[in-house]
Parts: C-alpha cells; sequence; structure tokens
C-alpha cells in the first residue's frame, strides 16, 4: 500500500494539506494487449493528431465543443485517471479504433502528437515523455496543463522586465525566489523523466516518500507543483516507462 494524491475538493483544504489516500498498485504483465471493442467509434470521425494540429484554426465547432467538456471535466476533478485509447477516443483521434498490436507498435508516436494536441487546449498528460510499447488500456494522467506564469514571483518579474523599469534592491528577492522555483522545477521534472532510463520496476514506499518530500519541500511555481503531483500520483499506481530518448 502506498501514498497518493487526490483531487481538490472546492471549499476544502488545499490538495497540499488533505490527507494522502491509500491505494493497491495494480500492475498488468509487459505488453499486455487486450482487445477492447466496447470504444470503437465511426472510423469517419477520427483522424491522426497531425490532423487537427495542422487545422487548428479551423477546426469544427462540434469538436471544439467535445474538446471543451473534457477539459471542463479535468478542470473540475484537477486530474483523471483514465486509460490512453479512452483519450484517444475523447480527442477524436484514429488510434482509438487500432487493434492492440498496432497501437502498442506506434504508441510513442501516439502518445507524443496526442500530448501536443491536449497542449494547445489547455490540458497535459502524466507522465510527460512519451513511452514506448504502451499498451491501449495503460492508465494516464490527465491534467490541466501548468501556467508558470500564474506565480506571484513570476508574475512579477514578468511585469517588471514589461515596464522597462530598472531593478532595484527589493526587486531581487522576487527574481531570486522566481529563479529558484524555475531551477526545481525543471530539476524534478528530470528526475521524473529519469526514473525510466534506469529502471521500470515500481518506487518503493521509500523512494514515493522521498518524491514526496521534495514536491512539498522545494519551492515551486503553483502550478507547476500541482503537475509534479501528477506525475508522481501516475508513479503511485504504476512503474516508469520504457522511453527512447533517442527518438
Amino acid at each position: 500500500m502506498i501514498a497518493c494524491y487526490t483531487a481538490q475538493v472546492p471549499g476544502m483544504i488545499s490538495a497540499a494539506q488533505q490527507a494522502p489516500v491509500l491505494v493497491l498498485i495494480t500492475l498488468k504483465p509487459d505488453n499486455a494487449c487486450i482487445e477492447n471493442k466496447d470504444n470503437f467509434m465511426p472510423a469517419n470521425n477520427l483522424h491522426p493528431a497531425s490532423f487537427y494540429l495542422s487545422r487548428l484554426q479551423d477546426l469544427p465547432a462540434a469538436y471544439l465543443r467535445a474538446v471543451n467538456q473534457l477539459k471542463s471535466e479535468v478542470s473540475s476533478h484537477r486530474l483523471m485517471m483514465l486509460p490512453i485509447t479512452d483519450i484517444c477516443a475523447r480527442m477524436q483521434l484514429d488510434a482509438a479504433n487500432m487493434s492492440c498490436r498496432s497501437f502498442t507498435a506506434q504508441s510513442q508516436e501516439i502518445y507524443a502528437g496526442l500530448g501536443r494536441l491536449l497542449e494547445h487546449f489547455g490540458l497535459k498528460l502524466a507522465p510527460f515523455t512519451a513511452p514506448v510499447g504502451m499498451a491501449p488500456d495503460q492508465e494516464v494522467v490527465l491534467t490541466m496543463r501548468p501556467n508558470l506564469h500564474n506565480d506571484e514571483d513570476i508574475s512579477y518579474v514578468q511585469s517588471l522586465l514589461k515596464s522597462g523599469r530598472e531593478l532595484r534592491n527589493r526587486d531581487m528577492v522576487f527574481v531570486s525566489r522566481m529563479q529558484e522555483k524555475l531551477a526545481d522545477y525543471n530539476i524534478l521534472l528530470r528526475v521524473m523523466e529519469g526514473l525510466s532510463a534506469f529502471s521500470r520496476r515500481e518506487l518503493n514506499v521509500k523512494q514515493l516518500t522521498y518524491l514526496n518530500e521534495l514536491i512539498h519541500n522545494l519551492l515551486l511555481p503553483i502550478e507547476g507543483a500541482n503537475y509534479l503531483k501528477a506525475c508522481y500520483t501516475f508513479l503511485c499506481r504504476y512503474p516508469a516507462f520504457k522511453v527512447d530518448f533517442g527518438a
């Protein structure tokens, strides 16, 4: 049993203050393929991510309504754990209808394209690196794309730069905190990315506890911390994926 984050409930304590929920790790055998015909959709309504990415200024109103509905659901829950093909279906991608073997063989390209499309609409996947050999029923975390500028120190410095005013001594504390927050955020992202490079086993309780402490104790941008918690939630449930960093 291990600790895992829960979504914030409006009007109650923040996610950082909530007591973690205990979850049971359930793992599938590597490359397990289970065909699921229930999610199949009419093929004429589905396209690869590149189709939508090349038409971002000319997308049908019905498609935009469907994506906005998904975004509203994610926003209200803060994060959702869904099978990857369910997200493909909601984004009307042809990968939703692929056979298990075809999906697994092309999972890195599918995941990367889906990630770019979601980010255009203010959403983001966790894990953020494109995995190799992902099964279509594999669950991933879907959350809001972090806006690092939505932080008092970072926004203060950005406003200062736009104003053209010279830096004063009292400004340096904001500059220093901004630099520390951005550095800590990028370091933790690289740490979580690197987990896929040295081990595909699930993290043990000690490792998860250490990551949890880092997220809580380091100085981080507000929304950056929320995204790191989404990545942590994934790592609470599943081992790190195999990632081809040279691809």
